[in-house]
């Protein structure tokens, strides 16, 4: 990988000197896209190792209320519209133009609003638990109670993670993505060690739920503890809560949604629809291509949002060559992994399924569906974040 070489073939008149710290990220791409790899691994062991234990010491209807409660849930982060993701991107902007009240005022000015969205998603995820008995308690049964405690807990964890939000990005727009994935890697470790430890104890699909909900929220605590080291001059408070910074979050969120939507549709509704017609076990057997697939997209997703902070540091300081070279290497890099992850899924994905969940789950026919569907815009997700870290996602023409 030559991201470090591409990104600094020429320095501009601008370019700060070599004695001076790297506030455009360039230096960092590399590594940064290891240790987001890394981190990666042990989402894909824990992906591959819960499902099969929740299948076998609970049942395969157990799985899919699991399933579902997540699907619901990811509803439920929509109400952000996108603004957490503003977070990173302006902080490495103003940092690399050593505006620090910005920072404080953008990390104040989006937290202050991901505060109140945090309560509204709390709110939400009471209110769909208390109707959840008069929507699916044909479907869901005798397990109708559990699927009520697993979902008010999940929407609380979820609640917790975007009223924190802000202090993530402020990690990741210090271009310091190997101590995130440390954080959130490191974490959901313990929370898959606590999970399977509480599954050998005989315990249910409650205690999970609760165990996932203290991992998300410790990471989200580390995460505000790193975001102060890493970016000492930034002050948080209500006084430097900004209406101006609010809106330009806003303007850079909501042109983030329309793919989000996208996603949300071809991926958690389609799910919540199998569960609401063909019943929970039928949504376990079909979240699991789907899983495999995007467990494997993600190889890509880790290098793009990389580039977000980057690209937006080095717009700041009016780099244009290097954003192109960055662009046209980090392309070709997507499509060296796509490839090849592609034709993998393809043509291996039903054994791979047979193997992980056994013969009920082997359906590779979906698995290919999905990995030759998702192609395309895996090779072009770098030039979508790198678009995105200039402020012209979502722009026409």
């Amino acid at each position: 990988m030559t991201f470090l070489s591409s990104t600094k073939g020429s320095v501009s008149p601008s370019a700060e000197p070599v004695d001076q710290p790297d506030l455009t990220g360039r230096s960092r791409i590399v590594w940064n896209v290891i240790a987001s790899w890394a981190g990666q691994l042990v989402f894909i062991a824990a992906g591959f190792i819960m499902p099969r234990m929740i299948d076998h010491k609970l049942g395969q209807e157990t799985l899919g209320i699991w399933d579902f409660s997540w699907s619901m849930v990811a509803y439920f982060g929509m109400i952000q519209v996108g603004i957490g993701s503003s977070v990173n991107r302006y902080v490495a902007r103003y940092r690399a133009r050593g505006e620090m009240a910005l920072v404080s005022g953008i990390v104040s000015s989006v937290g202050f609003v991901q505060l109140l969205m945090g309560i509204i998603i709390l709110a939400l995820a009471g209110l769909i638990t208390y109707l959840l008995p008069s929507l699916w308690r044909e479907r869901f049964g005798d397990s109708l109670h559990d699927a009520q405690i697993v979902l008010l807990t999940l929407g609380a964890s979820l609640a917790s993670q975007v009223a924190l939000a802000a202090f993530t990005g402020v990690v990741t727009g210090c271009h310091r993505w190997d101590i995130h994935n440390y954080i959130k890697a490191g974490w959901y470790a313990a929370t898959v060690v606590a999970m399977i430890v509480l599954l050998q104890l005989g315990l249910g699909i409650r205690s999970l739920a609760i165990a996932s909900l203290m991992g998300l929220a410790l990471a989200d605590l580390t995460h505000v503890i790193c975001a102060f080291a890493l970016c000492p001059g930034m002050r948080v408070g209500l006084r430097f809560v900004q209406w101006s910074l609010i809106c330009d979050a806003f303007g850079f969120g909501l042109k983030a949604l329309a793919p989000r939507i996208g996603d949300l549709l071809l991926n958690q509704t389609s799910s919540i629809l199998v569960a609401s017609f063909l019943g929970p076990a039928a949504l376990a057997l079909y979240s699991r291509p789907n899983s495999l697939a995007q467990q494997a997209s993600m190889l890509v997703s880790k290098l793009a949002f990389v580039l977000i902070p980057t690209a937006s540091a080095l717009h700041s300081t009016d780099r244009h060559k290097e954003l192109g070279e960055l662009l046209i290497t980090a392309t070709r890099y997507a499509a060296f992994i796509s490839l090849p992850v592609t034709i993998g899924l393809s043509t291996m994905g039903g054994p791979l399924l047979l193997l992980w969940m056994g013969p009920a789950y082997a359906h590779g026919t979906l698995v290919a569906l999905i990995a030759l569907g998702s192609f395309a815009m895996f090779t072009f997700m770098p030039a979508m974040s790198i678009l995105t870290g200039l402020n012209a996602h979502g722009r026409p023409g």
